[in-house]
């Protein structure tokens, strides 16, 4: 897997920020910064208004692990995730109790997701509800294995229990 980082300024002042990585490694990960490939744990840089930033971190495939946005002010983003010659784009969040993501129960689509835990000290417990497109719900209580502190997980929707059952037949 490889990562893309988008990070835009919409205001009209300067703001300062640093994006943090959280390799399951503990150590740090290559990240492609306009053409320099650096192995960090965390990048700070100065966008001008209006301005954008871009990192891309290097495909590996034991650079596992989630990334961490802080500034002063709110920022926007994407993250996009490419493997072979697919991709899917996803916001970057701030933390929250909630969030929608949509995803496609197609035969021909894959739909990954990646969650992080922001909190040092508590694990978080995950619990989901899918619906169809139509507002159907296909089932609740859908939980995932609870996130260490700090910590992350990531799979395929269509294939991970309890998803792949709730999906089944879609």
């Amino acid at each position: 897997w490889q990562t893309d980082f988008v990070i835009l300024n919409t205001s009209t002042a300067p703001v300062t920020f640093t994006l943090k990585f959280h390799p399951d490694s503990g150590t740090t990960i290559a990240i492609n910064n306009a053409g320099t490939i650096t192995a960090v744990n965390q990048l700070s840089a100065t966008l001008p208004p209006r301005g954008t930033a871009f990192y891309t971190t290097a495909a590996t495939t034991d650079s596992d692990g989630w990334a961490e946005l802080d500034s002063p002010v709110p920022l926007s983003g994407v993250a996009v995730f490419h493997q072979a010659n697919s991709q899917a784009s996803v916001m970057l969040t701030a933390p929250s109790t909630s969030f929608t993501v949509p995803f496609d129960s197609s035969n021909s689509s894959v739909d990954g997701l990646a969650i992080a835990n922001a909190d040092p000290v508590h694990a978080a417990t995950v619990t989901c509800t899918a619906y169809d497109n139509t507002g159907t719900k296909l089932g609740n209580t859908l939980t995932i294995p609870a996130i260490t502190a700090s910590g992350h997980t990531a799979f395929v929707i269509q294939t991970t229990t309890p998803f792949a059952a709730a999906l089944a037949g879609v």
